[in-house]
């Protein structure tokens, strides 16, 4: 299962909230800044927390569909070891008949929960992908609230996402001359908060 998908979802904010800046201060040189806001996220205590705890809900996941392709494996097994059995020259057309329906019963079994298996895992992969984004949408939507107050506070007119992509896979900001990047101070900003990680005994 897949966690976090590259993010572009910061440059609409930032253009709303920094042309209402370059309005305020018309006629003086616009000040530039970019974050890189996938790296922001991923780096955000709250997402490793997230992580962490999605990362137990998908070891169980994996345990669950374990136990039913085990399931699943043993009763191919055993069809298969019915029909051989069922191949002999000693085994008269009676008993034969009834091996062989036998190993079919088991064998539709097993197509029946293999079936049953891929609708489980479709569902549960859908579910657990609206959990995470729905965590990576408060995250992101506190990163930029974060963002908006560091750019007020610094007088900043535009905010660009430097790891932001357009449709077409192309990074929407590929250069910018006098623009700086504070992803470094916004790290050590939206981290403060963080608990201490525990030194491994």
């Amino acid at each position: 299962m897949k966690f976090f998908q590259p993010i572009a979802a910061l440059l609409g904010t930032a253009l709303i909230f920094s042309t209402a800046l370059a309005q305020e201060g018309e006629g003086k040189p616009d000040k530039v800044a970019s974050v890189n806001m996938q790296r922001l996220v991923s780096s955000f205590y709250k997402t490793k927390l997230t992580r962490d705890s999605f990362k137990q809900y998908e070891d169980r996941l994996k345990d669950a569909d374990k136990k039913k392709v085990e399931e699943i494996t043993a009763l191919n097994e055993e069809a298969q070891a019915l029909r051989k059995s069922g191949e002999g020259s000693s085994v008269n057309a009676d008993k034969r008949s009834q091996i062989f329906r036998e190993a079919s019963f088991k064998k539709q079994r097993a197509d029946n929960l293999q079936k049953g298996r891929v609708a489980w895992a479709r569902q549960k992969q859908a579910a657990f992908n609206d959990k995470i984004n729905t965590e990576l949408a408060k995250h992101r939507k506190e990163i930029i609230a974060i963002i908006q107050e560091v750019a007020k506070a610094e007088g900043y007119d535009f905010v660009f996402d430097r790891s932001g992509s357009s449709g077409a896979g192309i990074p929407i900001l590929s250069y910018s001359k006098d623009a700086s990047d504070i992803t470094g101070n916004l790290l050590e900003r939206i981290n403060k908060d963080a608990p201490e990680e525990k030194e491994e005994e």
